[in-house]
């Protein structure tokens, strides 16, 4: 768990060109309280302390609690996707599928962010909208940084990307989600993402079979349940085209 830094005495108004400075601190801050005490265990005014910030210049930029929090899950994800490696475009799209469910896996595993997600998910009952919303963020992110991937050789990406916005979320809905839940529910973080610390349970083939080499077989099944999308042929390996080809009425370059 992310740990709270010691309080330091507050200082003057910061110059202007401190402003991106006092927003960290503030995120950074809130980010550690959130994670210690939860949403309502957390102050603004608490904030503010930590950070080493006027509750003026905290209310400046973050006009509430709520507010403050989804900034928090914004920066997160932000983070979260930065981290993800580029996919070359010239790859066939079923690699370029397995190139980005693994990177979205593998920093979007990482315990500080499922950390923040069981926060979320600790609140939704008495802030339901708050965690929704705090939910579609990373959701829709992440749907569409897939959707950027399968797009890649359209020469028109504006519309292409919307058009591949269905198809993504459901590859996400494939290939994300479970490793998610296993990953809140406790499952090691290792065996999830790389496969590679013992199972306790005695079943390696099992447990021991992590995102990085499931994802071959993923991508194929997520290929095969977005059959009503017709893809560019030359675009697909030829053993899952049949798997593909459909009555459809989409075309995914």
């Amino acid at each position: 768990m992310q740990q709270i830094p010691p309080k330091r005495g507050r200082g003057g108004r910061p110059p202007s060109s401190r402003a991106g400075e006092v927003d960290t601190r503030i995120l950074d801050a809130a980010t550690a309280l959130f994670l210690e005490r939860g949403f309502e265990g957390t102050s603004c005014e608490q904030v503010a302390d930590l950070a080493r910030a006027g509750k003026a210049s905290l209310y400046a930029r973050f006009s509430s609690k709520e507010t403050l929090f989804v900034a928090v899950v914004r920066r997160s994800v932000e983070r979260t996707l930065a981290r993800t490696d580029p996919v070359p475009p010239e790859l066939v799209l079923r690699d370029r599928l397995v190139a980005v469910g693994v990177s979205i896996i593998e920093q979007s595993l990482r315990p500080d962010v499922v950390a923040l997600i069981r926060v979320v998910i600790a609140e939704s009952p008495r802030f339901p909208e708050i965690a929704c919303h705090a939910n579609n963020i990373g959701y829709e992110a992440g749907v569409r940084r897939v959707a950027e991937v399968i797009a890649a050789r359209s020469p028109n990406s504006v519309d292409a990307v919307k058009r591949a916005m269905v198809p993504a979320a459901r590859f996400i809905d494939l290939v994300f989600m479970p490793h998610q839940m296993r990953a809140l529910l406790g499952e090691n973080l290792d065996v999830l993402v790389r496969g590679t610390a013992s199972d306790p349970r005695g079943d390696r083939n099992a447990y021991g079979n992590g995102a990085a080499r499931q994802l071959d077989v993923i991508v194929g099944d997520a290929l095969g349940a977005m059959r009503t999308y017709v893809f560019k042929m030359d675009d697909v390996p030829s053993s899952i085209v049949g798997g593909l080809v459909g009555r459809s009425a989409f075309l995914l370059r």
